[in-house]
């Protein structure tokens, strides 16, 4: 019995948009993911933050830590990751969360990659906390109100 190789991933891209938070309210990011066989890239920016300009800000993948970000004069913040650089870049799935903070904590933009539709019933997801709820969950209840 052979034991197959394990294949590439196959090729993908997302984009996810990054929502400001009630503390840096003018903080529009995006956050751009491609993935081929062999390398996976992930590019995240956040504009309009010039209260913190020169300061570092973290980047955070599924709720892990990929980097730092100085924040430019202009107030623009921008990481790029590449696992052809020798990298690390998690794999971005739809529900994949993104967040950047200050230094101190506070959350400067927040997303999360979920489709549009998730189904053909129409099902429109929610992203709450690193995971996706749907108005068929017993959480989503709770948020209809």
């Amino acid at each position: 019995m052979a034991i197959a190789p394990p294949t590439a991933l196959a090729a993908a891209s997302r984009q996810i948009a990054l929502r400001p938070s009630k503390a840096y309210p003018t903080a529009p990011g995006t956050a751009q993911y491609q993935q081929q066989p062999g390398q996976r890239e992930i590019q995240i920016e956040v504009e309009h933050i010039r209260s913190l300009a020169g300061h570092r800000v973290l980047v955070f993948v599924k709720g892990t830590k990929i980097g730092t970000a100085r924040v430019s004069r202009r107030g623009v913040a921008d990481l790029e990751r590449n696992t052809e650089r020798g990298q690390r870049v998690p794999q971005v799935e739809p529900g994949t969360t993104v967040k950047v903070r200050t230094r101190g904590g506070l959350t400067i933009v927040l997303g999360c990659g979920v489709p549009k539709l998730c189904s053909q019933r129409g099902i429109i997801p929610i992203c709450r906390r690193n995971r996706v709820l749907r108005p068929d969950t017993d959480d989503a209840e709770k948020l209809r109100g």
